[in-house]
């Protein structure tokens, strides 16, 4: 006999979790762009690759989909907000609008950040200098390690 408040719920399958894992990444990402941080003018983008790390790193069975959407968000700000914050050769300022892509090297395991800043002169959008930085991945942490100075590639 089962207990009146019990409910009975089918094991979630690898792709469910990966679903689940690109709508928290696309959510983070919509976060990161719209309401206040509409003034940065960022956008962001993803691989499959990144969707297919953060399901596979964030993945916990018997919690369900709680904690694959909890550190699948975290991971994903984490990332991105590096990406905001880098400075690349030209130092230029971290206040200017940047289109950031987000790729997962396995071989590393780190995500590379791909960043190339905007300018608007009158109505016309130029794209600077595209540069990388690398963001190592801690597996015993579960977080990216802050990427140091080493980490920077130009285009």
């Amino acid at each position: 006999r089962l207990a009146p408040n019990m409910v009975m719920l089918k094991s979630l399958s690898d792709e469910d979790y990966r679903k689940i894992a690109e709508l928290t990444l696309n959510t983070a990402i919509q976060r990161s762009i719209t309401g206040a941080n509409a003034g940065k003018r960022l956008t962001v983008t993803a691989s499959k690759a990144f969707i297919d790390f953060l399901a596979r790193q964030t993945t916990y069975a018997p919690s369900g989909a709680r904690e694959t959407i909890y550190r699948a968000d975290a991971l994903t700000e984490q990332v991105i907000n590096y990406g905001v914050k880098a400075a690349g050769p030209e130092r230029e300022s971290l206040d200017r609008p940047r289109r950031i892509a987000i790729d997962f090297d396995p071989a590393g395991p780190k995500a590379v950040v791909t960043v190339t800043p905007r300018s608007r002169t009158g109505k016309v959008w130029r794209d600077g200098k595209t540069f990388q930085i690398s963001v190592d991945f801690d597996p015993e942490s579960g977080t990216f390690q802050q990427p140091g100075a080493h980490s920077l590639s130009l285009y």
